[in-house]
């Protein structure tokens, strides 16, 4: 699989896997039409393969924007100032027929301690982000955005009234292990019943867990986060007792989380994981 190719596979995962937020809300809900839009027969890869996966995700997405007839892309990360003082910014304005609408761009991955019916509950591999923290400030800043005077004056100053304010977030929640593997999954209200899911266990408990010693896997760099892993990517393929070597090393040199993808004998992805070292654990503030 070329780089061109591994771009497509990652956009008709951004595009079509399901939103992490329920699409009770208009906001959080894909219109109608957006799945309607085709995927383009090329795909230009984006400007980076940017190890800041949001960064990626939003390339990907306008990447697709400018190749696609049907929309405009009219605006990104455009920045709001009232004097001296930036208010914030529109990740992307776009223009679909005769509407122009404001969009909030997301990719996360999130893994359930405590009480998995609570939102602040979900850890980020950086534990001081939670799915609490993101879906809060998506709610009360950056989907609030085009209410502040200063950003109706701007918008004014361009020509464009905002007919729709939309929030594009993907990604996964990881489950405990054993909660994944029997699908007894609890998770909150505000989360769409349908997301991409995975599964979580400690280095200890991956390396007890009887059903993944004969398992293949590999390591998962943050380029390759999004979409499924398949036998035409080229990836280091370990075994079970590889993993604890390598985390053994990481134990010793930082990092708190491990990505990973188990394969099935044909090398294309089973699911997703991520192993955890009690530092994580106990960063997230829970012993």
């Amino acid at each position: 699989m070329n780089e061109t190719d591994r771009n497509l596979h990652d956009l008709a995962w951004c595009l079509s896997s399901a939103p992490l937020i329920s699409p009770r809300d208009e906001q959080w809900r894909e219109p109608d039409w957006f799945n309607r839009v085709s995927l383009p027969g090329e795909f230009a890869p984006p400007e980076s393969d940017s190890y800041k996966l949001g960064i990626r995700f939003e390339d990907i997405i306008c990447s697709w924007i400018e190749a696609t007839s049907e929309l405009e892309l009219l605006a990104r990360n455009l920045p709001v100032h009232d004097g001296d003082r930036t208010l914030g910014e529109f990740d992307v304005i776009v223009r679909h027929e005769d509407k122009i609408e404001h969009w909030e761009l997301a990719v996360k991955f999130y893994l359930g301690l405590g009480d998995h019916l609570q939102m602040e509950d979900w850890y980020g591999p950086d534990p001081r982000d939670t799915l609490k923290s993101k879906i809060s400030r998506m709610k009360e800043h950056q989907l609030k955005l085009s209410e502040q005077p200063a950003a109706q004056t701007l918008l004014r100053e361009k020509g464009w009234e905002i007919s729709q304010t939309r929030a594009f977030v993907k990604g996964r929640l990881f489950h405990p292990y054993n909660a994944y593997r029997h699908r007894e999954l609890d998770y909150p209200i505000d989360v769409n019943e349908n997301h991409e899911k995975g599964w979580w266990l400690t280095d200890t408990g991956f390396e007890l867990q009887e059903d993944l010693k004969d398992g293949l896997f590999t390591i998962l760099e943050k380029p390759f986060w999004l979409a499924p892993m398949t036998r035409d990517l080229e990836y280091v393929v370990m075994s079970h007792a590889e993993i604890l070597r390598y985390l053994s090393q990481k134990n010793r040199h930082g990092g708190g989380t491990l990505h990973v993808a188990r394969l099935d004998g044909d090398l294309n992805e089973l699911s997703r994981g991520f192993i955890v070292l009690n530092r994580w654990v106990n960063a997230c503030g829970q012993d």
